[in-house]
C-alpha cells in the first residue's frame, strides 16, 4: 500500500529538506494540531494562506513520527461515524445475522 495515501495533509517542505508541512482546511482541526503540538512541546512555524484557505504547519524532521501520530489523532477526533444511523447499524448487523444463519442452515442441510 502507497504510504504516502496515508498522508494526505502532509508535504515536503519547499525550501529546507529539514522541515516537513502539515495542513489543514479547516480551522478546529488547525486549532487542535496546535493544542497537540503546544502539549507535546514541539516547535513549529505557523502560516495561514487566505487565498488557499490553509492553515500551514512547518515542523522539524526530527518530530516527524510524533507529529504523524498527532496528525491521526485529530482526523480521529473529526471524523464522522461511517454509518451515523442507529437504525441503519442495527438493520445492517440484522441482515448480517441473517445471511449468517442461512448459511449455516444450508451447510448442515447439504452434509445430512
Amino acid at each position: 500500500m502507497n504510504s504516502r495515501l496515508l498522508h494526505i495533509n502532509i508535504l515536503d517542505h519547499p525550501s529546507n529538506r529539514n522541515q516537513i508541512v502539515f495542513f489543514f482546511t479547516e480551522n478546529d482541526h488547525s486549532d487542535y494540531f496546535k493544542q497537540l503540538l503546544k502539549e507535546k512541546n514541539i516547535e513549529y512555524e505557523f502560516q495561514y494562506d487566505e487565498g488557499e484557505k490553509k492553515y500551514y504547519f512547518g515542523i522539524s524532521r526530527r518530530f516527524e513520527s510524533k507529529c504523524v501520530k498527532l496528525n491521526y489523532l485529530v482526523f480521529a477526533k473529526f471524523r464522522e461515524p461511517f454509518i451515523s444511523s442507529r437504525i441503519a447499524k442495527f438493520l445492517l448487523i440484522g441482515v448480517t445475522l441473517l445471511f449468517i444463519i442461512l448459511a449455516i442452515i444450508g451447510y448442515i442441510k447439504s452434509h445430512l
